[in-house]
């Protein structure tokens, strides 16, 4: 076993056991299919890992005339080649007008001879009252299964901004749960015929950067910003709030509130800005919750991202919250976070110090880990450097014995989207 303390970063790497720690390298392709647009990725939630190993993931082809398309790639877990797929060598296009915010899920629903091995949500519309949730359900061949362009979740329901997924295997169902300005709501999707909407959370005021995350108990939460009063809206005040969900996404009682309803968490108020609006970010395992949230602490100052741990049973905050790098002054934007196997958290964000997105492990309660990358505790690059961008949403996930990253980058001069991986074990050489 490797020793690793504070002062691991002044410890040169040694070769334990026959394996040298340090030197690890990661593959990274250009998933995208270069165009005179731009691509990336618009969702933490942007990938998944079909049973067979082969990796889905999604990425927004977007212009300068406000033209965004989502698109479905199928990625070689092994070499990041593409797959084909529902018999095209190339990507596949599924929104019909402007979609975004485009999210994936791995599911095995019933279809008639056949099995649904997907569903993809994604925001369609531009600003305003008349965006809608679409979904496509995506079968075993990969081929759509629903009209080109989707399907809408919620006829008559404005939606704003994000739709979250989890599928639900004991109901045989992928819950969808969405907002729009004031209410979040649930869907039942079983089929090509959505379930009427219910209301989870109901009178809020505002509700920004709406996210959720599910362990593997079937258990999760959802947590967004929002504010409690039309004072707070105006001098840009945004609260950190959160709801338990269960299986099924039903609401669970928290200790806050004792009761199944939505709660503030105690945490520093964040504001948001006008040149880089706030994100969350959350990730669960089976007995405590994290939530990435970037903001400033106090009006006027400069957005930082901080992760905060609760309580998987109740809700009660675990600790204090961290920041993801403390030793510089800049923002951290678009922060995404993941739970990995021996207490670990990786956290991926924009730095623009660093020219690009750039990732730290971290042990739960926020102690910063070695990596094989830098061989020691600090933040490390992600790939390809995107120093002129500071667009898109870094999706981060670990796909069988791999950690994968899916961020904006610029291999050419332009700005795509690009898979990045690495083996766990070489990201974490903890033997």
């Amino acid at each position: 076993m490797l020793a690793l303390g504070a002062a691991t970063a002044a410890v040169q790497c040694t070769v334990v056991n026959d394996v040298d720690p340090c030197g690890a390298t990661a593959k990274e392709v250009r998933y995208s299919t270069p165009s005179d647009e731009f691509e990336l990725v618009g969702h933490p939630q942007a990938a998944a890992r079909l049973p067979d190993g082969r990796i889905l993931t999604l990425y927004e082809q977007k212009s300068v005339t406000d033209t965004s398309s989502v698109r479905l790639v199928v990625l070689n877990p092994a070499t990041g080649g593409r797959f084909d797929v529902c018999g095209n060598n190339a990507d596949l296009e599924l929104s019909q007008g402007f979609g975004t915010r485009a999210t994936i899920v791995t599911t095995d629903l019933p279809w008639t001879a056949s099995r649904i091995v997907a569903v993809v949500a994604w925001t369609e519309g531009g600003s305003g009252f008349s965006r809608a949730v679409k979904y496509q359900l995506m079968g075993a061949d990969l081929c759509p299964r629903l009209p080109f362009g989707g399907v809408s979740i919620a006829p008559g329901v404005s939606p704003t901004d994000d739709v979250a997924l989890t599928w639900d295997a004991s109901a045989q169902a992928v819950w969808a749960t969405f907002h729009d300005t004031r209410n979040i709501y649930r869907v039942k999707l079983t089929n090509e015929i959505p379930n009427p909407p219910s209301v989870l959370v109901q009178g809020q005021l505002t509700i920004d950067s709406y996210r959720t995350a599910f362990a593997e108990d079937g258990r999760g939460f959802a947590a967004w910003f929002s504010s409690d009063s039309t004072l707070e809206f105006l001098s840009d005040r945004r609260r950190l709030k959160a709801l338990l969900l269960g299986p099924g996404a039903e609401p669970r009682v928290a200790a806050a509130t004792a009761a199944p309803t939505a709660f503030e968490l105690a945490v520093p108020t964040a504001f948001r800005t006008p040149d880089l609006p706030n994100t969350l970010s959350v990730a669960a395992r089976e007995d405590r919750y994290a939530l990435a949230f970037h903001g400033a602490l106090e009006r006027d100052t400069r957005p930082v991202a901080h992760v905060q741990e609760i309580d998987a049973a109740d809700g009660r905050p675990r600790g204090k919250a961290w920041r993801l790098d403390p030793s510089t002054g800049e923002g951290h934007g678009r922060p995404t976070i993941v739970y990995l196997p021996d207490d670990n958290l990786l956290a991926a964000w924009s730095s623009p110090s660093g020219r690009g997105s750039v990732a730290r492990l971290f042990q739960s309660g926020g102690r910063a880990r070695f990596t094989g990358l830098n061989c020691d505790e600090t933040r490390f690059a992600i790939g390809v450097r995107a120093p002129q961008e500071n667009r898109g949403i870094p999706a981060v996930f670990r796909a069988g014995s791999d950690v994968w990253v899916f961020h904006p980058g610029e291999p050419n001069g332009d700005l795509g989207a690009m898979a990045w991986w690495l083996p766990y074990d070489r990201l974490w050489p903890r033997d």
